[in-house]
C-alpha cells in the first residue's frame, strides 16, 4: 500500500462551502406583529428547512425552499447564497455562479459569495479565476482561515508549492486553525521527501483533531519510509477505519482478529488486502504465520492462487476473494495479511527477506520458454501501474525507447490492458508477452525466463523480487514508503536495485542511467 494521492495518501481537501447559518437574520424590512405567522418566521422555516435538504443532499428541496423564501424576499444574500450552495450541488454551475453573482451585487463584501463562486470556479478546472475569487475573499477578511485553505487548495492542485505551503500556514495561524491545512502541508512535505517536517505536521492536525484519518494513516506512511517500524506499524491499522474500505478489503469480517499468540487446534483466516503486489510483497510471512498454530486458510484474489497455492504447499486451504460476499469457510480468528508485520514485531534489520519465497512450476515456464529462447540478454520491460495506483508511478513505453538501442538484449513487454497499446508497432525489437498472462502464474513463468526485469513500481516488480530474479525498479521522486529514501538497495528485496527519479517527472535521467548499467549487466 503506497504513500499516494488515490490510494493511501490523503485526497486534498477542500472546504467546500461557507455556508449562511441556520439562523435567519431580518436583513432589510420591518413587519408588524401578527398573530397568524411573520413573513420573518416563513422564511425562517424555508431557509432551515433548505439547509436540512442541502446538508442531507436533496438539492432540489432545498432549491425549491430558497426559491420560495427568494419570491417573498428577492434581496436576501443569504438566501442567493444557499441557492447557490444548492445549484452547486446539482453541479449546476452557470445557476450557481449566477446566484452569487447577485448576492455580491447587492453587498461586494459579502465574503461567502466569493468564496463560493470561487469553488465553483475550482470545481469547473478555472483555477486562474478561481484563486482570483479566493484573493478577493481574503482582501475582505485576510484572516479568515477557511478560506486562506481553500486558495491552499488551489495552488496545491496546480502544483504551485511555495504557494500552497503558505496559505495552509495562514489557515493553521488564526483561529478557529483548519487541522486539514496542517494535514496537507504534511502531504506536500511528504511529497518533497520532507518526512520529519511531515510528520510535525501530521502530528499538529491530529493534535486538533484526534480522529483525522488523512493524518494519522499518512503520518503512519511518514513514519515507515523513516524506518520508524513500531510507530509506523501501529498507525497503519488506520487504513481500516478509511472511508472507502472496499480500497483496502472489501468486507468487513465476524468473530476475533488474531493477536499473533499461538492458535494450536484453531482455524485462522488470513485474508489478502489491497493490491496484487501488496500480497506477494507480504505473503512472506504466510509460513510463520503457519508456525504458531492450527489450520490457516489464505483468502486470495483469483488472479493468485495458482502461484499461491504452488508457492505455499503447506497452507492448509486456500479461497477465493469475492467482491460481492465474505468468505464462506469457518474460522476461530481472522488475520489481514498486511498486519503480519506489526504482529512479528518487523523492524528495517529483521524484514523475512529470504528469497526465493514464490516459485514457479515447470508448466508454467515451458508455456515461455520457447517464446523467449534466443541469444543475448533476455530483459521484461513494465512500464505502466494498474488504474488503481497513482500515475506518477507509470511512465510511458515511448520513455523506455531508448533502452531498445542496446544491441546486447533481446526485449519482452509485460503489459497487459490498454497500456499495452503504446508498444504497437514496434517491430522487431520488443514481443509482447503480457496479452498472454491470465493469472500471475503465468506472469512468473515468463519472468522465469527472463535474465533481467525491468519494471516501475507494480506487482511484476514485487513478484520478480519474490521470485530472487535480478529486477530494476524505476521510481518516481515522491516513491512509495515501501522503498524508503535515498536507497539504491531493498531491504525487502535482495536482488532488486532502485533508480530514483532526482527530480519530480523526469523519467528521461532515469532511463538513461539504466541503459548505461543495463549495457554492462
Amino acid at each position: 500500500m503506497g504513500s499516494t494521492l488515490d490510494r493511501n495518501r490523503s485526497q486534498i481537501h477542500g472546504k467546500d462551502v461557507l455556508s449562511s447559518g441556520n439562523q435567519w437574520k431580518d436583513q432589510a424590512y420591518q413587519h408588524p406583529r401578527r398573530k397568524t405567522k411573520s413573513r420573518s418566521d416563513v422564511l425562517n422555516d424555508l431557509f432551515r428547512q433548505g439547509n436540512v435538504f442541502r446538508e442531507q443532499g436533496d438539492f432540489s428541496q432545498a432549491v425549491a425552499c430558497y426559491q420560495k423564501g427568494l419570491g417573498i424576499y428577492p434581496e436576501s444574500t443569504q438566501l442567493l447564497n444557499n441557492l447557490g450552495l444548492a445549484f452547486h450541488g446539482q453541479n449546476a454551475y452557470a445557476k450557481a455562479i449566477r446566484c452569487f453573482a447577485k448576492s455580491l451585487a447587492i453587498d461586494p463584501a459579502c465574503v461567502e459569495a466569493h468564496n463560493n463562486m470561487a469553488n465553483v470556479y475550482r470545481d469547473m478546472g478555472v483555477w486562474e479565476v478561481a484563486i482570483e475569487k479566493y484573493r478577493h475573499a481574503l482582501a475582505i477578511d485576510p484572516r479568515n482561515t477557511i478560506i486562506n485553505y481553500n486558495l491552499a487548495i488551489a495552488f496545491h492542485m496546480q502544483r504551485d508549492l511555495d504557494w500552497a505551503a503558505r496559505y495552509y500556514r495562514n489557515a493553521t495561524a488564526h483561529h478557529p486553525p483548519v487541522a486539514d491545512a496542517h494535514s496537507n502541508l504534511g502531504k506536500l512535505f511528504q511529497d518533497g521527501n520532507r518526512l520529519r517536517e511531515a510528520i510535525d505536521a501530521y502530528t499538529k492536525a491530529i493534535l486538533l483533531e484526534p480522529e483525522h484519518f488523512d493524518a494519522r494513516f499518512n503520518r503512519a506512511l511518514a513514519y515507515l519510509a523513516d524506518g520508524d517500524f513500531e510507530k509506523g506499524w501501529r498507525e497503519y491499522e488506520w487504513r481500516f477505519k478509511r472511508d472507502r474500505w472496499k480500497r483496502v478489503y472489501p468486507h468487513r469480517l465476524a468473530g476475533l482478529r488474531w493477536d499473533g499468540t499461538p492458535f494450536p487446534g484453531k482455524t485462522l483466516l488470513v485474508h489478502g488486502e489491497q493490491g496484487f503486489g501488496d500480497t506477494i510483497w507480504f505473503c512472506r510471512y504466510l509460513p510463520m504465520i503457519k508456525a504458531l498454530g492450527g489450520k490457516v486458510v489464505f483468502e486470495v484474489r483469483s488472479e493468485l492462487m495458482t502461484l499461491m497455492q504452488q508457492a505455499f504447499p503447506g497452507i492448509d486451504e486456500f479461497v477465493p476473494m469475492s467482491f460481492d460476499h465474505p468468505p464462506a469457510c469457518a474460522y476461530d480468528g481472522y488475520l489481514p495479511l498486511m498486519s503480519s508485520a506489526k504482529l512479528f514485531s518487523t523492524t528495517v534489520k529483521t524484514i523475512p527477506a529470504d528469497t526465493p519465497y514464490l516459485h514457479v512450476s515447470q508448466k508454467s515456464r515451458k508455456k515461455w520458454a520457447m517464446r523467449t529462447k534466443g541469444k543475448g540478454l533476455a530483459v521484461g520491460l513494465v512500464w505502466a501501474a494498474g488504474k488503481t495506483h497513482v500515475h506518477e508511478r507509470s511512465c510511458s513505453f515511448k520513455d523506455l525507447l531508448p533502452l531498445l538501442d542496446c544491441e546486447l538484449a533481446r526485449f519482452y513487454g509485460f503489459q497487459k490492458g490498454e497500456d499495452a497499446c503504446q508498444c504497437a508497432g514496434i517491430n522487431g525489437r520488443l514481443d509482447n508477452l503480457g496479452a498472454g498472462f491470465e493469472t500471475f502464474a503465468d506472469t512468473a513463468g515468463a519472468i522465469d525466463c527472463m535474465d533481467l526485469i525491468i519494471s516501475v513500481d507494480t506487482a511484476v516488480a514485487h513478484l520478480a523480487g519474490a521470485m530472487g530474479k535480478p529486477v530494476w525498479v524505476l521510481l518516481p521522486y515522491a516513491a512509495d514508503w515501501k522503498w524508503f529514501l535515498d536507497r539504491e538497495d531493498s531491504p525487502w528485496y535482495p536482488t532488486m536495485r532502485l533508480f530514483r527519479q532526482t527530480r519530480a517527472g523526469d523519467w528521461a535521467t532515469v532511463v538513461h542511467r539504466v541503459l548505461q548499467e543495463l549495457q554492462s549487466f
